[in-house]
């Protein structure tokens, strides 16, 4: 309240419940960052897109473990994060909130497989009963409305679903 020109920061924002968004905002917080519940959203995405192209019949699941064979690679970005046997850290690896995963996705291994996988889909007529096995309407009906192929439109909708709360 002495310093009226002052905003704050809040670091890591992520998973939030809706309601302390606007909060923070109150609280003087104007910058509120999120970060691993973007990427988060996106991964869901791809790996549902890759899992429609399986239940679909038009190919076999190739992100999964192309990204795992990365971080088992290169396992510098998750080491220190996930702990637990060999499962857990898989889990971990692939669906957790900290969402360490996203720092392979520049790798070219990772680049080449999503867009083979985007590229595969682009063209095919994707019925709304398929999508609805692994999107939620409201992220299909805003994919609908992006101009963009519909495999990309559902991975921006996803990442829109995600900043939703963000925006009061």
């Amino acid at each position: 309240e002495t310093w009226p020109n002052l905003c704050l920061e809040a670091h890591s924002t992520d998973y939030q419940h809706d309601s302390t968004y606007p909060r923070l905002a109150e609280l003087g917080f104007a910058f509120q960052k999120v970060g691993p519940a973007l990427t988060f959203a996106w991964r869901e995405a791809l790996y549902a897109l890759d899992m429609m192209r399986e239940a679909a019949g038009w190919g076999k699941v190739t992100v999964m473990p192309t990204m795992g064979a990365l971080m088992l690679r290169d396992p510098g970005y998750w080491r220190g994060h996930y702990r637990g046997s060999d499962e857990e850290t898989r889990l971990q690896r692939h669906f957790g909130y900290a969402d360490r995963i996203r720092y392979y996705w520049p790798m070219p291994e990772a680049q080449a497989v999503t867009s083979a996988l985007l590229a595969d889909l682009a063209p095919r007529h994707l019925p709304r009963p398929l999508l609805t096995q692994f999107f939620a309407d409201e992220v299909i009906d805003r994919a609908e409305s992006i101009d963009l192929p519909l495999p990309e439109a559902l991975l921006d909708a996803s990442v829109e679903r995600a900043l939703a709360p963000y925006f009061f």
